[in-house]
């Protein structure tokens, strides 16, 4: 198991999300320029109550970022922008992040009743990973790209 440190997306640390490198096949399933479109929606909303990006870090080196969304209640939460910096795949890193992710859930949201996200359907790793995990594909579609869910 991997020791990583989930931390808030701040002034501060900002540039860190730069850092993170994405293949061209991720560009493609993310939808080209998405991580770009992470960047400008983590630093118009660094204040925002209901829009948490987090940076993680491995060793003190930023290793992938992602967003959850929440309502003010909190009674759900969609995961978006999960990235693990292509330097540091196949090492089970998107498998402890997304533990990570669950388990911090669960402690900071207590009434949440699932978590969804949505992945391209072509991206079949990121697919397996999350079923693995304990999400289940739904039968809707949003704008293309196929929904899960983790039920708490």
């Amino acid at each position: 198991m991997h020791q990583l440190r989930h931390e808030p997306v701040s002034k501060k640390n900002f540039s860190c999300l730069e850092q993170v490198e994405i293949t061209p096949e991720q560009s493609r399933l993310l939808g080209g320029g998405s991580v770009y479109k992470i960047l400008a929606s983590a630093y118009v909303r660094l204040h925002e109550r209901n829009w948490d990006v987090r940076l993680v870090f491995h060793n003190d080196q930023v290793i992938g970022h992602y967003c959850l969304v929440y309502p003010d209640d909190r009674s759900l939460c969609s995961l978006s922008g999960l990235v693990v910096d292509a330097r540091w795949q196949s090492q089970g890193f998107g498998r402890q992040i997304l533990k990570d992710i669950l388990e911090n859930c669960r402690r900071e949201f207590p009434g949440l009743n699932y978590l969804g996200l949505t992945v391209h359907p072509d991206n079949k790793p990121a697919i397996a990973l999350y079923e693995s995990s304990g999400f289940e594909m739904q039968e809707n579609m949003f704008h293309n790209d196929r929904v899960m869910r983790y039920y708490f």
